[in-house]
């Protein structure tokens, strides 16, 4: 597992997307005052909206790593992903058609009750810049973690109550260097192998990452992709490393059916 993030892939700052842009999306988000900044982190430009407490240079350092990672490592583009901690949710969108245009929103709030439409609202904003990004290229492997497979201690029945992202296979890998178990479903045909791979280094990323303010180290995330939902949780574990689970398939649309989802999946895993 690397002991930092992979160095971004050479980016063009994104012109004309000024922190008086994103102002006017900030007061669509929420009835409390959010603070707009604005950080150059990681070859990124990073455009910080926030609840008081959570805007700033913190915000900014852990929107720019983790942007550094998706932009270097995930296997397809992402549209956009939000982090989950027991503190609050980070939202990151890159501006334009991707991340290869060096500028992100980075959203993050304490409370997460309105969730699904401050990421409707930031896809929307980001969207409304017209600059031009670089093709996607996959990550070539180099600076993944070494994966063997396992037995599929993760049953078929687990993958049953996952039916909001279509049919599902479930395959089990460990992480070599630290012994992870790494639990997947994804359907049949999906690289996966090189998801959880992803997965790992993802999840490493957000245990270190604590942005500011009562934010724990992030326990989940969710990756957006056209039609395509992935969402990587770092399972809870009282002693020794802690399990991975990795949900990727279709997405419906109804994000709440798939997060409840998902959380059932990780308490039958847990109970096993």
């Amino acid at each position: 597992m690397p002991a930092a993030p992979p160095a971004a892939p050479a980016v063009t700052p994104a012109a004309g997307v000024t922190r008086s842009d994103v102002s006017r999306l900030a007061s669509l988000l929420s009835q409390d005052a959010l603070v707009v900044d604005e950080a150059q982190i990681a070859g990124f430009t990073v455009i910080t909206v926030g609840t008081a407490g959570l805007a700033g240079p913190s915000l900014a350092s852990a929107a720019g790593s983790l942007s550094a990672r998706l932009a270097g490592e995930a296997p397809w583009p992402v549209e956009q992903a939000t982090l989950r901690a027991v503190g609050g949710a980070l939202v990151l969108t890159p501006v334009g058609a991707g991340w290869a245009t060096g500028a992100v929103i980075a959203v993050g709030l304490r409370a997460s009750g309105s969730l699904a439409r401050l990421e409707m609202l930031a896809r929307r904003a980001a969207a409304g810049y017209a600059v031009a990004a670089q093709a996607h290229r996959p990550p070539d492997g180099a600076r993944l973690p070494h994966l063997e497979p396992m037995p599929a201690t993760a049953s078929s029945e687990v993958a049953g109550v996952l039916d909001a992202f279509g049919k599902l296979t479930p395959t089990t890998f460990r992480e070599i260097e630290r012994g992870v178990l790494v639990h997947c479903f994804l359907p049949a045909g999906a690289a996966a192998a090189s998801l959880a791979a992803f997965g790992c280094g993802l999840v490493s990323a957000m245990s270190a990452e604590s942005p500011a303010g009562g934010f724990a180290p992030f326990h989940s995330a969710v990756l957006r992709s056209g039609t395509k939902r992935l969402e990587v949780r770092r399972l809870p574990s009282a002693a020794g490393p802690a399990a991975i689970l990795i949900v990727g398939g279709a997405d419906t649309g109804r994000p709440g059916l798939a997060r409840l989802q998902v959380e059932r999946a990780a308490a039958r895993l847990l109970g096993a």
